[in-house]
């Protein structure tokens, strides 16, 4: 895998080694995709851990934690998303309920596969059950790579905007660490930044979450901390990255859309749940699940108790998660964007102009919330 000019990763076939044999297209996830199910037909379910400290560290409702908590349980294996040492994003396993807080919450770069889907066919050739958690397009990929179904595999896609540049994520929260050192009093050794948690609901809830990142550095021998809280409407990162800004190429055609990842279940924010469902909103955060073979339906099942669920039209879901069932559009001055990336001294700043809403984009969104208002549009 090598990074392109934007730096998202791609695939690069060594033409010494390569015989000729096609198998990297025919589990191509996008040579080849799987069929989509007709969403009259799909059942949908708001929910919330019971468990309040876990529904709390989690980005939503805290499904994922129940789903492997049952898996690890019974001496299987949980794959999913962590934090590296330099904050780039790399798929892993864990075997221990301890270790669950690593995948936790969302990361919002590519995460790096590397050698997970191997080591995921190793474990369940071997009888091991496995829960693979990743986006649609990484589940399309794991089960294209699997070449056939597996009894002991749990495979679930967390519903996804889209895909961040690794190389403008890096660039951004180096810049950041700049920033918070210039500001500063002198010290004997600069702050590094120590954590980093996209979807805190601890300060302002899950409606209206924080970016945190904390930085560390000593002074004289004394430890000193200092934490950023920013909410994610005043948050640049964010700002670019959910205006389409900075996001992979192919997400904008994405070929899993439509619950066509091959999972057995699809979690996500269930955006808009107080309108359907008020019951089930109390600003900690509400998953919305969607079973769609029997194998996750009978995981979801498992979970009942633990679980404080109400069934959901699917169509009622989609004016608040667009993304189930349609890829989102590149932003208009995404080419500009990239043009002057690498000499941007004050990312937050150029994404701030680049996504600054014209006069004719402005009058359309106070339109559209007028006219939601009254109930004339969803």
């Amino acid at each position: 895998m090598q990074p392109d000019a934007e730096g998202f990763l791609y695939p690069v076939v060594d033409a010494s080694l390569c015989i000729e044999c096609g198998l990297c297209e025919k589990v191509c996830p996008v040579l080849h995709r799987y069929g989509a199910p007709e969403p009259a037909s799909v059942r949908a379910y708001a929910c919330c851990n019971r468990d309040e400290p876990v529904r709390m560290a989690s980005s939503s409702g805290g499904v994922f934690s129940l789903l492997s908590g049952e898996v690890l349980d019974k001496g299987g294996v949980v794959f999913g998303a962590r934090f590296d040492h330099d904050f780039s994003v790399v798929h892993d396993s864990v075997e221990e309920i301890a270790g669950l807080g690593t995948l936790r919450g969302s990361k919002y770069t590519q995460s790096r596969i590397e050698g997970s889907f191997r080591r995921a066919e190793s474990l369940l050739k071997a009888g091991r059950e496995v829960l693979f958690v990743g986006t649609s397009c990484q589940i399309a990929g794991l089960k294209r790579f699997l070449g056939r179904p597996y009894a002991n595999l749990l495979a679930v896609d967390v519903l996804c905007h889209g895909v961040p540049s690794p190389k403008v994520y890096a660039q951004y929260f180096a810049q950041q660490t700049r920033r918070v050192n210039a500001e500063a009093q002198p010290a004997t050794e600069p702050y590094r930044l120590a954590h980093l948690e996209f979807r805190n609901k601890e300060e302002r809830g899950w409606g209206r979450y924080c970016i945190v990142s904390e930085y560390v550095r000593t002074n004289g021998g004394e430890s000193q901390q200092l934490r950023l809280a920013v909410p994610f409407t005043h948050e640049m990162f964010m700002r670019g990255f959910l205006h389409n800004l900075y996001l992979r190429p192919s997400c904008h055609e994405c070929p899993a859309r439509r619950l066509a990842a091959g999972s057995d279940l699809t979690i996500a924010d269930y955006w808009g749940v107080e309108e359907h469902h008020p019951e089930m909103n109390d600003n900690k955060g509400t998953s919305l699940v969607i079973p769609l073979s029997d194998r996750g339906r009978r995981a979801f099942a498992a979970l009942s108790v633990s679980l404080k669920t109400i069934e959901t039209p699917l169509q009622e879901a989609l004016p608040g998660n667009p993304c189930l069932m349609r890829s989102v559009r590149p932003h208009r001055n995404r080419a500009r964007f990239f043009a002057e990336f690498e000499h941007a001294e004050d990312l937050p700043a150029l994404i701030s102009r680049l996504t600054r809403r014209t006069l004719r984009e402005r009058m359309r969104r106070k339109l559209r919330g007028g006219l939601r208002r009254i109930g004339l549009v969803r």
